[in-house]
């Protein structure tokens, strides 16, 4: 249960890391892989946070978690829901994992 989340969060870091690649496609403009790079290292730092603490990141993971659901609910979308539904799910678990973990652990 302790490593769960942390692996999970790795393997969100480098999912968003492989779209980095993304860049080198003539068909697209070094930009996106700059956007790409960008938002891996901001999750990377979340992911160092909630490493050292859990509740701090947790909330972190679950707020990113429900912005991609919350986009497609607000734009009444319904052809990319469940697309956007596993891709917010994945955050949100890992989140709440982090969760768990912050408040089972003892405060010092």
């Amino acid at each position: 249960m302790y490593f769960l989340p942390r692996v999970m969060s790795i393997v969100i870091v480098g999912f968003l890391a492989l779209f980095i690649l993304e860049g080198f496609d003539p068909s697209f403009s070094w930009q996106s892989g700059l956007a790409h790079a960008i938002l891996a290292l901001i999750v990377l730092i979340v992911t160092i946070i909630a490493y050292k603490w859990p509740n701090i990141g947790g909330w972190f993971f679950v707020v990113a978690g429900i912005m991609p659901i919350y986009e497609v609910i607000k734009s009444s979308d319904s052809s990319s829901l469940w697309s956007q539904l596993l891709i917010g799910i994945v955050p949100i678990l890992t989140g709440v994992l982090f969760l768990i973990e912050g408040f089972k652990k003892p405060k010092k």
